[in-house]
């Protein structure tokens, strides 16, 4: 009825057209852009719901170490299914219960309040980190502590499990018998040794681009950070740049001696100078190019 109602509107507006060089042209043309305005204002009402600014207020919660987790089956359920909030076919669900929405913790709420997860709605995602994921399933308990679920997401351990390749890797972060607590999976020659180490650790800063650990070892071994080793990072320990090995498949490993220490990540992207200069190179060309284009049409 609606369609059949809008191509009745739109014929008679398409006949009734006057020559453009009448007055009547210009209330014509009014006419039609309140027309397509309507329709457009009407199909479109309710698919992008709105919420006020103090939605997107930090909640004064305390801060947890441990990072939370979803299933993505019940993930998916909550966001999509029957009774979820983003349904495809009613986009107000989620308008009329913006403060269940904003509990939930759903990816990426979660930013709002700084509250730790594990899971990522990004739409592109890490390598490593989507390999990780798809592996939790097969050894949930094991891979879920190891990305810092119910525990710190920083730790010592003296133990390395050196494999040749990633797949020795993989097959051996879903073997039941691993423990993450005593020992850690990196690609590399080497042999596989297992053992504890629960000496002190603490993040003192983290940040969108620096976390910052204080450690205290009684002997040398390896600090495990359960963050993506995603390029650009890097990490100087009391003030000397380290080697950041991927533990795990999806976790940071650094060597480090006993006593206290300071590890300091910082994302550093090599290419982030190179790309700015070009940016700079292009801005003058283009307005090298804008005068020398105003010069050429200015009259004699």
């Amino acid at each position: 009825a609606i369609a059949g109602l809008i191509g009745i509107v739109g014929a008679v507006l398409t006949l009734t057209q006057p020559a453009p060089d009448t007055s009547r042209h210009i209330r014509w043309g009014m006419l039609v852009f309140c027309v397509v305005a309507t329709d457009l204002i009407s199909a479109s009402w309710g698919l992008n719901p709105t919420v006020e600014a103090n939605f997107y207020d930090r909640a004064d919660i305390e801060a947890s170490a441990a990072r939370a987790y979803i299933d993505p089956l019940d993930e998916d359920e909550r966001k999509f299914g029957d009774r979820g909030f983003f349904r495809f076919d009613n986009y107000a669900t989620a308008a009329r219960q913006l403060d269940t929405v904003r509990a939930s913790g759903l990816p990426n709420l979660n930013i709002i309040d700084r509250a730790p997860l594990i899971n990522n709605f990004d739409p592109l995602l890490v390598g490593s980190f989507a390999d990780y994921f798809d592996l939790i399933p097969q050894n949930q308990a094991a891979l879920l502590a190891a990305a810092g679920m119910d525990a710190s997401r920083a730790r010592l351990i003296d133990a390395i499990c050196w494999h040749e390749s990633d797949d020795s890797l993989r097959a051996a972060l879903v073997d039941p018998a691993w423990n993450p607590a005593a020992q850690t999976h990196i690609v590399g020659a080497g042999a596989c040794e297992s053992g504890n180490f629960s000496d002190a650790v603490r993040i003192t800063l983290d940040s969108g681009s620096e976390v910052v650990i204080a450690l205290e070892a009684e002997r040398a071994g390896w600090l495990i950070l359960a963050d993506t080793p995603y390029p650009g990072w890097r990490v100087f320990v009391d003030g000397v740049e380290a080697p950041i090995y991927t533990a795990n498949l999806n976790s940071r490993a650094v060597p480090v001696s006993a006593g206290a220490q300071e590890a300091r990540f910082s994302y550093q992207p090599a290419w982030l100078l190179p790309s700015g200069m070009i940016s700079v190179v292009a801005l003058v060309i283009a307005l090298l190019l804008f005068r020398l284009r105003s010069s050429e049409v200015e009259p004699a």
